[in-house]
């Protein structure tokens, strides 16, 4: 149900219903989403999952790094929105 979007609520919901009997709480279900993420991921920290679907999307991302290590900025456009704003003229500004 998590890969389909489901919210914790409704998972939660959908097991009662199924099964009276059922103990599982809200905690638990968070808790098996989060191994689920994790086990999607590997071994990548979250930001550096980010970027690699950034990447594989083809979204348009800009960073600042304050350390070698450390992002301090970061920011990231769908190009279909680069495509609107061009087709009407807009502009953007960012420091």
């Amino acid at each position: 149900m998590t890969k389909s979007m489901v919210k914790p609520r409704n998972i939660l919901l959908t097991l009662n219903e199924h099964n009276v009997n059922n103990y599982t709480t809200i905690k638990q279900i968070y808790h098996v989403r989060s191994v689920y993420h994790s086990s999607v991921r590997g071994i990548d920290t979250e930001l550096q999952q980010l970027m690699k679907l950034l990447e594989r999307d083809q979204y348009i991302h800009w960073y600042r790094l304050k350390d070698e290590d450390v992002i301090c900025d970061i920011f990231w456009c769908h190009p279909d929105v680069v495509k609107l704003c061009n087709a009407y003229n807009l502009v953007f500004f960012y420091r």
